[in-house]
């Protein structure tokens, strides 16, 4: 007898993310030679970042895939700060107050769920709520240092105190 199991999966390819995310930091820093590279930063930031992490939060990404996401994020400040492919930016990252995309990824994840916590719309926020009493959600929020007492009160913590968590938590990786 033959058992047949039909498991349906979604997966996520992050390569078209990375080349859209990649032909746009090449655009900024094609146009900008002779600009202050924390400028150059700030453009990055702010027309780029978002392709990168544009509904990342919300998606079930593997460590490799993260790490893709991440390994991108980190070439874009080599090229803007001219780093060696071979030195880390780890240190230079958290030197001028920003955070890699590990970390970044955690905080965007946190302000997302406390967003859905707390709005009107029924079905997202009993989604939230669903999420919330998951085994995934209380793993993220030790992962990033949350306290029970935080975790049960989570829907009360302001945005300020988990970017605080967060970035703790990447200056302790360091």
């Amino acid at each position: 007898m033959l058992v047949l199991l039909l498991v349906k999966k979604l997966s996520i390819d992050v390569n078209l993310i990375k080349r859209s995310f990649y032909v746009s930091c090449n655009c900024i820093l094609g146009n900008t030679k002779s600009m202050d590279e924390i400028l150059k930063l700030s453009l990055i930031e702010s027309h780029c970042l978002p392709i990168l992490t544009y509904a990342t939060v919300a998606m079930k990404l593997s460590k490799a895939q993260v790490n893709e996401l991440n390994i991108c994020w980190n070439s874009m400040y080599r090229q803007v700060f001219e780093f060696n492919k071979w030195e880390s930016v780890r240190s230079f990252i958290n030197g001028i107050g920003r955070l890699d995309f590990f970390h970044l990824r955690l905080y965007l994840r946190l302000k997302f769920y406390t967003s859905g916590l707390v709005t009107s719309n029924f079905t997202y926020n009993y989604m939230m709520k669903l999420h919330y009493l998951s085994d995934s959600f209380k793993m993220l929020c030790s992962e990033v240092g949350l306290s029970t007492e935080d975790y049960r009160r989570f829907i009360y913590l302001p945005i300020y105190r988990l970017k605080q968590t967060v970035i703790s938590k990447f200056i302790m990786s360091l």
